[in-house]
């Protein structure tokens, strides 16, 4: 049987379904600005976020507690270059602070 008036309803009232008049662009032009506002909002934050965490983390590390070992090792090697002592007694080699070796080296110098 062929009937001429399908008992079948369309929710589309029958329009083609393609017609793009019934788009609204505004609508559509607006939702992607306001997704793309807040994408760029939420990536920003997390940026922020991370930097400040990274901060925080690095400053609880070297400024949190003293690296004594280190804090050891350079007032070791201050000493070293700022007082004088024996290299070698056997063979009459010293040691002098490095700043009265600088006066010397000046001194040499002019004297050339």
């Amino acid at each position: 049987m062929n009937d001429p008036h399908p008992t079948t309803h369309d929710p589309s009232g029958g329009a083609d379904p393609t017609h793009v008049s019934d788009i609204n662009l505004g609508l559509l032009a607006t939702v992607g600005a306001v997704g793309a506002i807040l994408l760029f909002v939420l990536v920003t934050g997390t940026i922020d976020l991370y930097d400040s965490a990274k901060t925080a983390e690095l400053q609880s590390r070297s400024l949190g507690q003293a690296n004594v070992p280190l804090m050891d090792l350079k007032f070791a090697q201050m000493k070293r270059i700022e007082t004088y002592r024996w290299v070698d007694q056997k063979h009459g080699v010293v040691a002098i602070p490095v700043e009265r070796a600088m006066e010397l080296m000046i001194q040499r110098r002019q004297r050339q």
